[in-house]
């Protein structure tokens, strides 16, 4: 592909549609760069259902890449100056079908003919169990889907939850993209911003041009899905979970803490640590220590009878609940009256990663426990 002549403006040149399209199209980031229609706000050429079955495209502008011709023939600007109803065909007697609208673009300098406007259009689909929408027609660009409901399924009526929104917003060249998570974004460059409607979060993409980066370094995201290495510092929510997390430069470390509380009591006799009928544990995703409080009520009909207390951790990190600084002093029962034991302690030395604290017990008598509370601090170490 040679030079495009004349460049744009110059003073004694003649300048074709085709050229000035390109121009206005290098103005905006319209994304993706074919297939999609880039509207200027929410309500431009929005689709809504207008009774029965008919919709109603909104008044609005919006713009998209022509796909007669790769890459030269630019962007199209339409314009609807007001509401255009669409009307659907009739509804198949047992099966569902996906229509299209579209807005499409006759321009005879590429298809020949004599046609040179836009249009709004019904694509219809084929109706069938598992519908698919149609293909979109040449030079054109979708607004929305409308699933259209068998007779069988109750259809007859198009309601607001059978149409499903194509549009994409436009962006003005170095302003922010307005996106899904899973939306194609191309081409990308170090630098550009978008804004991730998923997420509800500002993103920047990264001097390597790889990842989006949230700014302010806290991410809205799984933390199975955690970026790392990540800024020292950067905070990240789980929003199945609302857990916080920091990275402190080598692992992404818990904040929120983790308990565990059984109030029914539960006896044990047994000289070896081990759990009670209802196990108490929490799992953690923690650096190289915790603040550990492990608290409860003894009671025994045996004067003297003895209980001691511990954590175990699993996981990342194995450590018998006898063992250290995961162990508390043993305590000497009352017959028949409540006793409080319990102690809090920091567990130093784990491996960074999943740990799982298991509040454990022994004795040398038989000995209930009541109201066991494990709580679970992790330090962003």
């Amino acid at each position: 592909m040679a030079e495009r002549n004349p460049p744009s403006f110059l003073q004694a040149g003649s300048h074709s549609a085709e050229n000035d399209r390109l121009t206005l199209g290098g103005l905006t980031y319209a994304q993706p760069a074919a297939g999609v229609l880039s509207v200027s706000d929410a309500s431009a050429m929005k689709l809504t259902a207008a009774g029965g079955l008919t919709t109603s495209v909104a008044a609005g502008w919006g713009e998209f890449q022509g796909t007669n011709v790769a890459v030269t023939q630019g962007k199209y600007r339409l314009f609807n100056d007001a509401a255009e109803v669409m009307t659907h065909s009739t509804q198949h007697a047992t099966n569902d079908r996906i229509d299209l609208i579209v807005a499409r673009v006759y321009d005879a300098a590429y298809i020949g003919g004599i046609l040179n406007e836009w249009d709004l259009e019904v694509v219809p689909g084929t109706p069938a169990g598992a519908p698919a929408a149609p293909a979109l027609p040449a030079n054109s660009v979708a607004i929305a889907e409308v699933l259209i409901k068998s007779t069988a399924g109750g259809g007859g009526t198009i309601v607001t939850g059978n149409i499903t929104d194509k549009r994409k917003y436009a962006t003005a060249l170095g302003g922010d993209i307005v996106a899904l998570t899973t939306d194609t974004i191309t081409p990308t460059r170090p630098g550009m911003s978008r804004f991730d409607t998923d997420k509800n979060q500002v993103q920047r993409r990264n001097a390597a041009d790889s990842a989006w980066l949230p700014m302010g370094n806290h991410y809205i995201v799984a933390i199975a899905s955690a970026p790392s290495p990540a800024p020292t510092g950067a905070r990240l929510t789980d929003p199945a979970t609302f857990i916080e997390y920091v990275y402190n430069g080598t692992n992404w470390i818990q904040l929120t803490p983790a308990g565990s509380r059984v109030d029914t009591g539960e006896a044990r006799n047994n000289a070896a640590y081990g759990g009670l009928t209802t196990a108490q544990a929490v799992t953690l995703k923690t650096g190289t220590k915790v603040l550990v409080s492990l608290m409860f009520d003894i009671l025994s009909a045996t004067l003297g009878a003895q209980a001691g207390s511990g954590v175990a951790v699993s996981g990342a990190t194995t450590i018998a609940a006898n063992a250290g600084g995961a162990t508390w002093q043993e305590y000497n029962a009352v017959a028949n009256y409540y006793q409080s034991g319990g102690g809090i302690g920091m567990i130093t030395g784990l491996t960074p990663g999943d740990n799982t604290f298991t509040a454990q017990w022994a004795t040398n008598a038989s000995i209930t426990f009541y109201r066991r509370g494990l709580h679970v601090i992790p330090l962003p170490a």
